[in-house]
């Protein structure tokens, strides 16, 4: 028995190759082929294990050692700074898609670069603790991307930037503006949830087609059921759809 572990080397060597015969003089081992030496050298395992009592079954028990401290905490560190790298990419991405503009300044220079190049504004009016603008804000986002054409902004109603939407009277948030480019000129300001983003979505391409489009409807005769007519509805295709209480 050992007292102490210690550090061995596991050789493995196959019978058919290497015959071991005992004679006075001590061990010695017969020639083998060319072909069965790199077969030995194929065979040797070098793989390092730690064990107490060389008689114990799992002696050549070669499963790796648990990582240290200094290991663990390296990994976590690791993953840490991995997954900060993904979330400020992110960031980075949706700032590019909705800017976030907090003074008036740059609200004004946005505004003047959109009507050179002839573009469709979004402003989004939020605030950071409004519950129904963080719902409505992902639909914002998604409305950016399917249309490029469009600049959206965002712009958080804050104290320090009371006369930025004071002076342009926003009553309550989720709010939005939309500007033609033409002037630039304010032509439509509305109350923004998520459930008016459809509507929106309506609204926003009819003035990218330079024309709004009225919905076709079915009336219903008294006199020929069967048949029912079919008009031009004149009611406002932009609003959200309202339950009918049964």
């Amino acid at each position: 028995m050992y007292s102490q572990p210690f550090l061995c080397h596991s050789f493995q060597l196959s019978s058919s190759v290497l015959l071991t015969t005992r004679s006075s003089n001590g061990p010695s081992i017969s020639s083998a082929p060319e072909s069965s030496k790199h077969s030995v050298n194929r065979r040797y395992s070098s793989h390092t294990h730690f064990f107490t009592d060389p008689s114990s079954p799992d002696v050549h028990d070669q499963t790796a050692p648990r990582p240290s401290f200094e290991q663990r905490m390296r990994e976590q560190l690791k993953q840490r700074q991995q997954s900060a790298s993904a979330s400020m990419s992110k960031g980075s991405a949706i700032g590019k898609l909705v800017p976030d503009v907090r003074t008036l300044n740059s609200y004004k220079e946005i505004l003047d670069q959109t009507g050179e190049d002839g573009k469709l504004m979004a402003v989004f009016w939020y605030s950071p603790w409004c519950k129904a603008c963080k719902a409505a804000l992902p639909g914002i986002r998604t409305l950016a991307k399917r249309h490029p054409d469009v600049q959206f902004i965002q712009v958080p109603v804050l104290t320090e930037n009371a006369n930025l939407h004071q002076g342009l009277d926003v009553p309550s948030v989720p709010y939005l503006h939309l500007y033609v480019p033409e002037a630039p000129r304010l032509v439509e300001e509305l109350k923004m949830t998520r459930k008016r983003l459809s509507g929106f979505q309506k609204l926003l391409a009819d003035y990218e087609k330079g024309s709004c489009s009225l919905e076709l409807t079915v009336a219903m005769d008294g006199e020929d059921p069967e048949n029912p007519k079919k008009i031009w509805s004149t009611s406002c295709p932009y609003s959200s759809p309202t339950r009918t209480s049964s």
